[in-house]
């Protein structure tokens, strides 16, 4: 039987995700267009999560395009604000381990954000290994981060159980020969672990 590594994803998976709430209260506090507004924070998302500027930047090159007079410094605290752990899933990852499963994450992710989790949550110490993809330049789904991952975790393709809620990254992760778990609750994904012989 082949070793299985089980992999999570922290956005939305193990952390509530802040971002979509503070678009959501920033459109309505200063009258945005909403679509608008996401549009330009997944365009600028997707370039931090490859490290490519500081969230301090972004909210700087934000409130100029929308004419937020709000201190970019205060923006970028109250985002950290949005973000919280998930109860259900920590104690799901606790488990796993302690049933002497190697247990790791692959993490579309900020500097900024990640400094703030691990400052008041510790994250990494949940788990055996990690990947954040502003350290590795590259985000999902691209394939490379998922190369990057295989490497890390030693381990091949089929050896990996990958749990995400974005379904994009499910399928790309599934289309390099990663098995995959599409994340609705830390409940379900026990339950589809159990039936792919992963007991927590």
């Amino acid at each position: 039987m082949k070793r299985k590594i089980i992999v999570f994803d922290l956005g939305g998976v193990l952390v509530v995700d802040g971002v979509y709430p503070m678009i959501k209260h920033l459109t309505e506090e200063f009258f945005l267009d909403y679509k608008e507004v996401r549009k330009f924070v997944i365009k600028e998302f997707n370039h931090m999560f490859e490290g490519g500027h500081t969230e301090l930047a972004f909210w700087k090159k934000f409130s100029r395009k929308f004419g937020v007079t709000t201190d970019p410094r205060i923006l970028e605290k109250r985002l950290n604000g949005y973000y919280e752990i998930k109860k259900d899933t920590r104690k799901l990852i606790i488990k796993l381990r302690k049933k002497g499963y190697k247990v790791g994450f692959l993490s579309n992710s900020v500097k900024e954000i990640v400094s703030y989790l691990e400052n008041r949550y510790k994250i990494s110490k949940l788990f055996d290994f990690g990947l954040y993809s502003h350290t590795a330049k590259t985000r999902k789904p691209k394939k490379k981060i998922f190369r990057i991952l295989l490497k890390k975790a030693g381990a091949k393709p089929d050896e990996i159980i990958f749990i995400d809620d974005n379904p994009k990254y499910v399928m790309r992760s599934r289309s390099m020969g990663i098995r995959t778990i599409r994340f609705v609750s830390a409940t379900q994904v026990a339950r589809q672990l159990k039936k792919s012989g992963v007991g927590a």
